[in-house]
């Protein structure tokens, strides 16, 4: 059964697992189709906006040479082209229309010529370096486009082209000077006339509904961003050529719209459930196993009790059936032969009721339901003063001496029969496993409306450790198990139910000197006005 119980949890355990892989799996699969369609998003509007940039360059400078044998075209020509330029881009957009400025600067020397326009000298001695500069590095890189710092705060970028000279060096720079606010005109017209995501992908989605999208500068300053942004969970980012100006594109997927744009949606992290379903798989199973371990002790107990009761049946019940043979037979002869031989049978007889009487008491008790039992006042001084009687007769079979001590007019409520077979019990428990010539104490007091029913031995006492097992139902010490003492484990599994059935309690401690044992039984304590059992026959007590 142990097997079969370690084999179901393994099998819980791995398929609680796979169960997590699948789902790790599956979000992982699902993050990374997220990230593809923002990386997707990212290249289209890049795509757009190098298609955008490098038709107005085309457009703007069309009149500048790549290369030039005679005169450079002048300012006023490359002016006339501005205007087509703008509209190239099929863009309603005020401000990129009205350039701040166009100049053209000759080199090596840095003259300026000025369109339209104030120009800081210093933004075109800025312009002038970075276009010289990137000539140097890329010759045939005939357009550029970048960033310029003025401190009036009037220019954001630059658009220029390059001329040569027949020589081969850089001879002009054409230079369209835009703001910050014209060039965000101008990535909002791509955002809005842009399908970032394909039809299928999006499911129809409004665009700011499934992604949000930031164009900036190579130096993180933001050019536009859209007006819904979203965390960058799942994005993407894509950079245009260093002529173009070198700007990031990031795309970032919206991750509650993971459900419409992938079949099955991003699952949720099932670690805590994984986690909660293997730990509650482990309690099942070491419930389980607590379940057989118990069983199996339950499953020895009783057949240490069935062997324990069949031997203590068999013993006495040999004795009388031996002694009433010789009686019928009339093999003992003397008077003192026939009187011992009638009071061992008697004896015997009463051993043999005491048991049956246990075991008939523990079935009543376990099959009453719960208040089931009419509680009436028990006269202590009556049922100590009769239990003590009957039980004589065995106590000076095992040399034992017995001493009742109760207060005069003391009452329980409870049973009397059940009262009697407390004492009955503990007595028998104290003389069996006491030593021969001891003296057993039973004592009555009041306290605090309770009654304390002790009875104290001078045996070896109870180890402290096993205090709280005796009383459970077929239980023995090992020691008296290993000492082949006779006896069920069922005397005071007996006691506490009939004291806990009457609303007290039992429990042992130590004797007052260094070995035996007290145990005592709390029940409450009964007043005069509470109806008395009539007599001990009416609750079919079992005389001795």
């Amino acid at each position: 059964m142990g097997v079969v119980l370690f084999a179901a949890v393994g099998l819980s355990f791995g398929l609680a697992l796979q169960g997590y892989f699948a789902a790790r799996s599956h979000r992982q699969t699902t993050e990374a189709v997220l990230r593809d369609y923002a990386e997707v998003a990212a290249a289209e509007y890049a795509r757009t906006a190098a298609a955008g940039l490098s038709r107005f360059f085309d457009v703007a400078f069309d009149e500048v040479p790549r290369r030039t044998r005679g005169e450079l075209p002048g300012i006023d020509e490359v002016e006339r082209d501005i205007d087509d330029a703008m509209r190239a881009l099929e863009c309603p957009c005020p401000d990129f229309r009205e350039p701040l400025a166009l100049a053209r600067i000759l080199l090596p020397d840095g003259e300026v010529e000025i369109a339209w326009g104030p120009v800081p000298s210093e933004v075109t001695s800025a312009v002038a370096a970075e276009a010289t500069a990137r000539y140097a590095s890329d010759p045939e890189g005939r357009y550029g486009l970048f960033h310029v710092d003025d401190s009036s705060g009037g220019v954001s970028a630059v658009a220029y082209a390059t001329a040569e000279s027949d020589a081969g060096p850089l001879a002009a720079v054409y230079a369209v000077m835009v703001s910050e606010r014209a060039l965000e005109e101008l990535a909002s017209h791509w955002h809005r006339s842009s399908e970032l995501l394909p039809y299928a992908l999006a499911n129809g989605l409004p665009t700011d509904s499934v992604l949000s999208l930031t164009l900036a500068h190579p130096d993180g300053v933001p050019i536009f961003e859209s007006p819904v942004r979203y965390e960058r969970t799942f994005s993407a980012a894509d950079t245009l050529t260093p002529a173009l100006g070198a700007w990031v594109v990031t795309a970032s997927i919206r991750p509650e719209a993971a459900s419409s744009l992938v079949i099955g949606g991003l699952p949720d992290s099932r670690l805590s459930t994984s986690l909660a379903l293997v730990a509650l798989t482990l309690l099942v199973g070491a419930a389980g196993l607590l379940q057989i371990r118990r069983h199996e002790q339950l499953s020895r107990l009783r057949e240490d009790f069935v062997s324990s009761v069949s031997h203590e049946l068999r013993t006495p019940l040999t004795q009388i059936r031996m002694l009433g043979e010789l009686l019928s037979e009339d093999k003992l002869r003397s008077e003192p032969e026939r009187s011992r031989a009638l009071q061992i049978i008697r004896r015997e007889a009463q051993r043999l009721t005491q048991l049956v009487e246990n075991i008939l008491q523990f079935s009543r008790i376990r099959a009453a339901p719960a208040g089931a039992v009419d509680l009436r006042r028990v006269d202590l001084d009556d049922a100590i003063g009769e239990v003590v009687s009957s039980f004589q007769p065995m106590a000076e079979s095992a040399g034992a001496n017995v001493q009742a001590e109760a207060a005069t007019g003391l009452a329980v409520r409870g049973q009397r029969e059940g009262v009697r077979r407390i004492l009955l019990n503990l007595l028998d428990n104290a003389i069996k496993y006491g030593p021969s010539g001891q003296t057993v104490q039973v004592s009555a007091v009041a306290e605090n409306g309770t009654v304390r029913l002790t009875v104290e031995d001078q045996g070896p006492g109870v180890p402290e450790a096993d205090r709280q097992r005796i009383w459970d139902p077929y239980w023995r010490l090992p020691r008296d198990v290993d000492s082949l003492r006779p006896g069920s484990g069922m005397g005071l599994a007996v006691v506490r139910s009939l004291a806990e059935q009457y609303g007290g309690s039992a429990w042992v401690e130590g004797g007052p000197s260094e070995t035996g044992s007290r145990f005592v039984v709390e029940l409450s304590r009964a007043t005069s006005l509470e109806t008395a059992v009539d007599s001990p026959d009416t609750e079919g007590a079992v005389r001795s």
